[in-house]
């Protein structure tokens, strides 16, 4: 069968080890349920969890850091644990989405590998939101169009039972161009003027116009996570 795309494609589909069951979603390999692997054999690791048990069957994928090009997918063991056997060096970003409204849209850990041989290790990440969710404005929500003088203030819910997170909220246009996102902290509450500071929104009042916000997670571990997305509509006048 013919490899697709990218040299890890290339590589993975001339030969592996003995007793490796493999799934590359990405480079039209084989699909199989999941990467058993012998101890030593992978080289970027780790396990998902669901809560306090472990994620049995998630779909794990590997891209490079800009989430552009696909090395690898997976799912995880009875354990939920993953390895990938070849990945390339430099910015590499694994990923696992869900759909479940109790959940995180996704859980994400970026890391660089210095050559292709060193192994690493990823922080466990947990896909359950454990409450963390937006709260303010509402889902579709019509405002007043923010600016210095009439700024918007978005909130929401704290992961539960985890201290000291950071969070920042992302406004993107209805592109998914980011429009602002400010430094993260422990707060759960950010305050918008209407002036961008991302692209071609950069130091410009922001037009009229629908967007869409999310929370953005980052624990100390690396493990950065996100909520799902929630439409507002930005206004000339009061709604």
């Amino acid at each position: 069968m013919r490899a697709r795309g990218n040299p890890i494609c290339r590589a993975l589909a001339g030969g592996l080890p003995a007793g490796l069951t493999l799934l590359a979603l990405g480079c039209g390999l084989k699909r199989q349920p999941a990467l058993i692997l012998a101890p030593g054999e992978a080289v970027v690791f780790g396990q998902i969890l669901y809560g306090a048990q472990p994620g049995i069957g998630q779909l794990v994928k590997l891209y490079d850091q800009y989430e552009a090009v696909l090395y690898d997918s997976l799912r995880t063991d009875p354990s939920g644990r993953y390895g990938f056997t070849q990945a390339p060096a430099g910015g590499l970003m694994v990923k696992v989405s869900s759909l479940d409204p109790l959940d995180f849209s996704y859980v994400r850990y970026p890391l660089t590998r210095v050559t292709s041989a060193e192994r690493a290790s990823i922080a466990p990440m947990d896909l359950r939101a454990h409450g963390c969710a937006p709260v303010s404005p509402a889902e579709s929500a019509q405002v007043v169009t923010p600016n210095p003088g009439a700024p918007l203030a978005f909130q929401w819910s704290a992961v539960a039972g985890v201290p000291s997170l950071r969070y920042k909220v992302r406004l993107a246009n209805a592109t998914d161009s980011t429009v602002w996102e400010p430094t993260s902290s422990t707060a759960t509450t950010q305050t918008f003027n209407g002036i961008g500071n991302s692209g071609a929104y950069a130091g410009q009042l922001v037009p009229a116009g629908r967007y869409v916000w999310r929370v953005k997670v980052h624990y100390p571990t690396g493990v950065q996570a996100a909520t799902r997305t929630r439409g507002i509509t930005f206004g000339s006048g009061a709604p």
